[in-house]
């Protein structure tokens, strides 16, 4: 028989946060297996989404440094 699982990781460390067979799983239950998610990102932990959110600011304001929209 075959099956389809489903190996949710990490989006910022890429660490398995659990296998689900059959079904794709909810936010519901990645959050209630520990997992931290937000509308398209899910994390294994705080320190993983605090150090990405803190990484796409620091993008972000780079990006617009670049562009001449911040100046100095």
């Amino acid at each position: 028989m075959i099956q389809k699982w489903y190996e949710v990781t990490c989006d910022y460390c890429e660490r398995v946060i659990n296998h689900y067979i059959g079904r794709k799983p909810t936010r519901e239950e990645i959050e209630h297996d520990g997992g931290i998610t937000t509308a398209t990102k899910q994390f294994c932990c705080k320190e993983c989404y605090i150090d990405w959110s803190h990484d796409k600011r620091e993008s972000q304001y780079c990006n617009l440094k670049q562009n001449g929209s911040i100046h100095q």
